[in-house]
């Protein structure tokens, strides 16, 4: 028990870690910042 949820904060981060640099990324190639935040709201309801 105590290995599953040390396992799950450690995902956590690892996929965070993974969409902050697609984000970053993709701020790069957009020129308008407009659309990258668009881009990010549908991510995220998504």
């Amino acid at each position: 028990m105590m290995q599953t949820i040390k396992k799950k904060p450690r995902k956590s981060v690892r996929k965070h870690s993974a969409v902050h640099s697609v984000v970053s990324k993709q701020n790069h190639v957009t020129v308008t910042s407009s659309e990258c935040k668009q881009k990010y709201e549908q991510k995220s309801a998504h």
